[in-house]
């Protein structure tokens, strides 16, 4: 027993050597990002503002904006100065013209540690780091049209965008953020050239439709062939013209049955 005891003081005396120090304590002062949604700008665009808040405005604050990363050319504010009674300040970035049109480039940005308190629980959509995406594109409305979605939906009203650069077009956000694409050569008829395209042109056979089944989950769409849908492109119906393509809805426990995609009642900008 003699022996264990004195294991057990022994034992004990060796945590009077351990070190502690406490790491930095957020100040009072929280100051945070507004929102992290990603920046998509026009072919000729250079700047876009991001929004700073500040939980406590009764006196004049300025605080450092920290580059974690950026892409070329892009310039940033060394910091943001919120003047007394201000909570919400904007920012101007300059991404120049050093980032190629289609090529995401990507922007993170941080607030010093004694500002950045944790403000998830009491505010989720502030954030203390800003990290996004940022792309160039050219994309323009092309018509207005409406959309029949075979066996989801309703039809509904929406745009038909065009870029130059890609001679591509697409229905933007058509679900759940997702767009598609098509390419299309102008005319019509059995000769046409049209086909159901990724977002670089690319001719693609299937792909997730942006639909989520309430019980099946991720909907892909498979692409009908013109012999398989019987329609393929674009025709001047005497209803009006119309895109047409054929999907085969499928999750994975199976198939939903082919269904004629329609882009119809087209009025061209």
């Amino acid at each position: 027993m003699t022996c264990i005891a004195s294991l057990s003081l022994g034992l004990t005396s060796c945590s009077d050597d351990n070190s502690y120090s406490a790491g930095p304590e957020a100040g009072k002062d929280v100051v945070t990002f507004d929102n992290e949604e990603n920046v998509v700008l026009g072919i000729d665009e250079t700047d876009f503002t991001v929004t700073v808040t500040r939980s406590d405005g009764a006196s004049a604050l300025t605080v450092p904006i920290q580059v974690v990363s950026a892409p070329p050319t892009t310039t940033v504010p060394e910091s943001v100065s919120f003047a007394a009674g201000e909570t919400s300040k904007e920012i101007t970035v300059s991404v120049g013209d050093g980032i190629l049109p289609f090529t995401k480039y990507f922007l993170v940005l941080s607030i010093p540690i004694e500002y950045a308190g944790n403000t998830y629980k009491a505010d989720p959509d502030t954030y203390p780091r800003y990290n996004v995406s940022v792309l160039r594109e050219d994309y323009k409305p092309w018509a207005k049209c409406t959309y029949a979605a075979g066996a989801f939906y309703n039809p509904f009203p929406m745009e038909i965008e065009y870029s130059e650069l890609l001679d591509l077009y697409r229905l933007p956000d058509l679900f759940s953020g997702v767009s598609w694409f098509f390419k299309w050569d102008g005319t019509s008829g059995d000769d046409q050239l049209f086909y159901i395209a990724d977002e670089n042109g690319n001719p693609i056979s299937k792909f997730f439709s942006g639909i989520v089944h309430p019980s099946y989950g991720n909907v892909t769409a498979n692409i009908l062939t013109k012999e398989e849908a019987g329609y393929l492109g674009y025709y001047e119906f005497e209803t009006g013209p119309e895109f047409v393509f054929g999907c085969e809805y499928t999750v994975s426990a199976g198939s939903f049955g082919a269904k004629i995609v329609e882009i119809y009642d087209i009025v061209k900008y």
